[in-house]
């Protein structure tokens, strides 16, 4: 497992407009790191197993990256020229393995929020959640402008292969705690409206 940092972020084509909504801020305290993905993490030390991204698992502390930014330059970015929306770098048509693989661990007080949904059918967030070691077994789940599911991996699979929905319907507004085995969940969305993404914290 390594520490990474990246060589750059990305490009102002790279980027679509959007919003931060008051409910969804970082704290002002902290700093934030984009991720190659067009996600955002803040909070404290997470580590990432997503071969998709990475070549080997990494951890990214979002305190001392010399990526971290502001969170109010974070939201600055946001309102203007928000989040990566790369079809080469999202992967949105199929769910995260069983395996460790595909995996992002957050840490006490951290907080992830994904890149922008689009597409039709069954879109997958493409890799599971779980707390940190010690922090307990839940995380917090918020979904914006569209209603979707957070459930296990087997319900990710499950729903992938029959098409019909397995998991905790979750609705714009409203947060809600979930746990699974291994402390895994996920997030999936049937025909996503644009814009639409979901925010993952530890406390």
């Amino acid at each position: 497992m390594v520490v990474v940092g990246f060589t750059e972020h990305a490009n102002a084509a790279d980027f679509i407009p959007g919003k931060i909504v008051e409910s969804e801020e970082f704290d002002d305290s902290e700093r934030v790191v984009v991720l190659p993905d067009g996600a955002a993490i803040s909070g404290g030390i997470f580590e990432i197993d997503d071969p998709n991204l990475f070549p080997e698992p990494v951890v990214i502390d979002t305190e001392t990256s010399p990526l971290a930014i502001t969170t109010n330059e974070y939201k600055k970015m946001v309102e203007a020229k928000p989040l990566i929306n790369r079809a080469d770098l999202v992967r949105r048509g199929s769910p995260a393995p069983t395996t460790a693989a595909g995996t992002y661990t957050v840490p006490n007080n951290g907080l992830y929020r994904s890149n922008y949904f689009s597409g039709r059918g069954w879109r997958f967030a493409g890799y599971n959640f779980r707390p940190a070691s010690g922090t307990g077994a839940y995380l917090r789940w918020q979904t914006y402008n569209e209603s979707a599911l957070v459930g296990t991996t087997r319900n990710a699979r499950d729903t992938y292969n029959t098409g019909t929905g397995f998991g905790t319907i979750m609705t714009p507004g409203y947060s809600m705690y979930f746990t699974g085995p291994g402390n895994l969940t996920t997030y999936y969305s049937f025909n996503p409206a644009p814009n639409s993404y979901y925010i993952v914290r530890n406390w």
